[in-house]
């Protein structure tokens, strides 16, 4: 069963802005989620380059412009400028690093490899580069040695969920799913009490069609994160695997009322509404066709789009 990914960029491409290293300190800096990259950059971002540019030496001036153009998701922009700021900035491994998580997120995997493989031999080997190689390896077909970064990331920082999320991500990318649970199931033993990662799982067991399996975790992950986005989107999941199609609308629009417009459960809502009419119509097809012989059709188990 395949995913239906509704982003307007890959998920994991959009969130390891928030790995960013801002020039001058090594704690990441707070990432924002990136724009789509085709779209115009927004005017306080240029602003902010310009007076960047007027405050910094040329090398200091072009690592933080190509900072601020990361933030935006705005990867293959940001490139040229850390390739400027490369030996010529007090903070090299920001330079280094951000170049790194730039090609991962134009998916020029080997060139953030070389970049990431270096830095592990050097001093700076620490879990956001292992968190980085691991997308990096898994993105050019390495899932054993990604497998291995992901678990290095996961010693030294057994309690940041985002490094779950993100390796799940790159390995669900790939289709390779099994991996992809490993480090969801990894997750949860740490974190047992995460709705994002019950929610992962769940829907990873379903795309194995492993209903059984998948029903408990989005109970887990709805009991966990009640009166929230993820709480109205695990519950509504449930129902919808489960083929209770009128159930599934009905939670989604509980949690629009709430104020949960969320544009996840609102496409959660369209699959479920456009599901019943099909039902619907293939019911009152076999009604006109041979309405005292034919069983009730099942009700079809659509796969939803994939929401986190």
């Amino acid at each position: 069963m395949a995913r239906k990914v509704i982003l307007p960029c890959k998920w994991w491409c959009a969130a390891i802005a928030a790995l960013l290293l801002s020039g001058g300190v090594c704690p990441p800096a707070l990432g924002q989620m990136p724009q789509s990259p085709n779209r115009e950059p927004a005017q306080p971002a240029t602003q902010e380059i310009a007076s960047q540019q007027q405050a910094a030496s040329p090398p200091e001036a072009e690592l933080q412009t190509g900072i601020t153009l990361s933030r935006s998701g705005r990867f293959s922009e940001a490139i040229p400028h850390f390739l400027a700021a490369r030996g010529h900035v007090s903070d090299e491994y920001a330079a280094e690093f951000n170049l790194a998580l730039c090609y991962v997120g134009v998916s020029e995997f080997p060139k953030a490899i070389s970049i990431l493989e270096i830095l592990r031999k050097g001093s700076h080997e620490g879990a956001s580069v292992e968190n980085l190689l691991s997308q990096a390896y898994e993105g050019n077909d390495q899932p054993k040695e990604a497998f291995q970064a992901f678990q290095k990331a996961a010693a030294l920082t057994p309690k940041d969920e985002k490094l779950y999320l993100l390796v799940e991500a790159a390995f669900m990318e790939k289709q390779d799913y099994g991996q992809g649970l490993r480090v969801l199931e990894a997750g949860i033993r740490n974190l047992p009490d995460s709705a994002r990662l019950h929610y992962e799982l769940a829907y990873g067991l379903w795309d194995l069609e492993e209903p059984g399996m998948a029903k408990p975790e989005f109970e887990r992950a709805a009991a966990l994160a009640q009166h929230s986005v993820i709480g109205y989107l695990a519950a509504a999941q449930e129902s919808f695997m489960l083929g209770d199609l009128t159930q599934a609308a009905k939670i989604a629009r509980a949690g629009i009322l709430e104020g949960f417009a969320d544009y996840k459960v609102l496409c959660l809502l369209g699959d479920a509404l456009t599901a019943t009419a099909q039902v619907a119509a293939h019911r009152s097809s076999l009604r006109q066709s041979k309405p005292s012989r034919n069983p009730s059709p099942r009700v079809p188990t659509l796969p939803a789009r994939k929401l986190l």
